[in-house]
């Protein structure tokens, strides 16, 4: 799996949703620990093999250390909000890229914030991972 670290600011409210918009597939591309399908959700999606998920947190320097630890699987601390004047980190998970003809993988993503009235507000984007699969 390869992972990606977005820090994300709060902006006026109180509860900032942050999603990624990836294509919809009856697929699923994440499997549970006896190799069944699991349903895609608001912060996991997939297409065919691949799949990847945001987990947003609120001490990225933490998340890390637990991630590299050598405890498997890693008991990771996620949150689903985030309080005016904090910062929360978002967290690409991914895995099952295919790669192109040059053998690299190229994983792109789209951002939108949405706050707590539905207001949605275009947050940016772009590469994610361009190489070979881990």
């Amino acid at each position: 799996m390869s992972a990606l670290i977005i820090r994300v600011f709060p902006m006026k409210w109180c509860l900032v949703l942050l999603f990624v918009l990836l294509p919809l597939a009856v697929q699923g591309g994440w499997i549970d620990p006896a190799g069944k399908p699991i349903p895609d959700t608001e912060n996991m999606r997939s297409a065919g093999d691949f799949g990847i998920q945001i987990v947003l947190t609120p001490n990225e320097g933490q998340f890390r250390e637990t991630w590299n630890s050598s405890t498997m699987p890693p008991k990771l601390r996620a949150t689903n909000s985030v309080r005016l004047g904090e910062t929360v980190s978002a967290l690409l998970i991914f895995h099952g890229c295919t790669p192109n003809v040059n053998g690299v993988c190229d994983v792109v993503s789209e951002f939108i914030l949405e706050g707590p009235d539905g207001s949605k507000t275009p947050a940016g984007g772009g590469p994610v991972w361009s190489g070979k699969p881990m």
